[in-house]
């Protein structure tokens, strides 16, 4: 059975769902679903890359970017967030942009 926990297949994902779409491209354009949240996903790939625990992470997080935290994940994990129709990150990759506009469905490419 397919589901958010499955392995992200962007033809078993339109046969599932419908207007839904929250994952996840690491640097190298790998997708995967944001479980729980985009911003805990985001928060494990950092933890992982930087090779700090949850504490250690936040404490590295500089004031001006409190209130803008996703951003700041995608800065030091070099993940993006995608929803439907939006993605957010600080910059993106050759691999991001080309997985955006060959595997994601037409309304998500940049």
């Amino acid at each position: 059975m397919y589901n958010l926990y499955s392995q992200f297949d962007v033809s078993k994902h339109k046969q599932t769902y419908t207007n839904y779409l929250e994952v996840i491209m690491d640097s190298d354009g790998n997708v995967m679903y944001a479980v729980p949240s985009h911003q805990e996903k985001m928060i494990a790939l950092a933890c992982e890359k930087l090779c700090v625990d949850r504490d250690g992470l936040d404490k590295m997080c500089p004031e001006e970017y409190y209130f803008d935290f996703l951003i700041w994940l995608s800065k030091v994990s070099g993940a993006v967030a995608v929803w439907n129709e939006f993605v957010q990150g600080f910059s993106f990759t050759e691999a991001q942009i080309r997985t955006l506009k060959e595997r994601l469905p037409q309304s998500h490419r940049l």
